[in-house]
């Protein structure tokens, strides 16, 4: 008895040591998630900026082309954390952030001038699926509104961010800068703190919403891209490598995509035979072609 139960005290021991020793790997992945969420927005913004000086380079040409064949109503869904679609389809005066994020937002003139800004609809949406650099959770109550320590009571709606209600998401104000966009967002006309990014950084398990980070927009990005999927005329996958960890983009495209209307644009012939040809269920006809390679074809049609 007495050396079953000493047996059992170090089983004990040696679990709260183990839970104890979890923890601390825990915090220390933790650390590091929000260390690497800092520096890709860093080097994103940074991106950004210098997109801006070098837009009207030769090597913009091919998005250009690009965005020159999206009509109204077509939707790019991206896993990319840039804006440099946004910038071209901007430049081409097709997309504009006021609803071009896929939901609707507010802005004003700067910082300090409150008037309101509106924007022209976007004829094109950008699905970011993955979320976007400067993008932020939106916060709850207006820059110039204070709660009280002791709250309770009714809060008037003008005490609450000036976006809908249903607007998770507010944009850095660096994030306009570098796409030449000198006005705010009236819910963010400041630059954020860090840990309200919405970016879901890379990884094999990728947290797509939870009770930590309620203001997600994952859930109905992914419902409106599984929407428009289903109902487009034409589908067009443009240098996705479908790779096997993204099970969420395996499953939205397997349950979405229409074979006989789906083209997939990839030079390596063994991602079209292994990947989307399973995705598929069925024998592609694509051949394999890079991105200006389909260009081309699309300009001679």
């Amino acid at each position: 008895m007495l050396k079953a139960s000493a047996a059992r005290e170090e089983e004990a021991e040696a679990a709260v040591a183990k839970h104890r020793s979890f923890g601390s790997e825990v915090k220390e992945y933790r650390d590091v998630r929000m260390k690497l969420l800092w520096a890709m927005e860093g080097y994103f913004l940074h991106r950004n900026h210098l997109d801006k000086q070098s837009y009207a380079c030769p090597k913009w040409e091919v998005l250009r082309r690009f965005g020159k064949l999206l009509e109204s109503g077509d939707i790019v869904i991206t896993f990319n954390y840039d804006s440099t679609i946004e910038r071209v389809l901007l430049d081409q005066e097709k997309w504009a952030p006021g609803d071009g994020y896929g939901t609707d937002l507010v802005f004003q003139q700067n910082q300090y001038d409150k008037t309101r800004v509106d924007f022209p609809p976007s004829m094109v949406k950008v699905l970011h699926l993955h979320g976007a650099i400067g993008w932020y959770s939106k916060p709850t109550f207006s820059p110039a509104f204070q709660p009280s320590a002791e709250g309770g009571g009714a809060i008037p709606r003008e005490a609450l961010s000036p976006a809908p209600l249903e607007t998770e998401i507010a944009l850095d104000p660096l994030l306009l800068q570098g796409l030449g966009i000198h006005n705010v967002d009236a819910s963010l006309p400041h630059r954020p703190p860090n840990e309200s990014q919405i970016l879901l950084h890379p990884s094999f398990l990728k947290a797509y919403g939870g009770e930590d980070r309620p203001y997600q927009p994952f859930s109905r990005l992914w419902k409106m891209a599984a929407g428009m999927l289903r109902s487009a005329e034409e589908i067009t996958i443009i240098g996705y490598s479908l790779p096997p960890a993204d099970n969420a983009a395996w499953t939205l495209l397997h349950t979405t995509c229409d074979p006989e209307r789906t083209m997939i644009v990839n030079p390596d012939k063994s991602i079209l035979r292994n990947r989307y040809g399973r995705l598929l269920k069925h024998r592609l006809s694509t051949r394999a072609m890079d991105f200006g390679m389909w260009l081309d074809s699309r300009d001679s049609n």
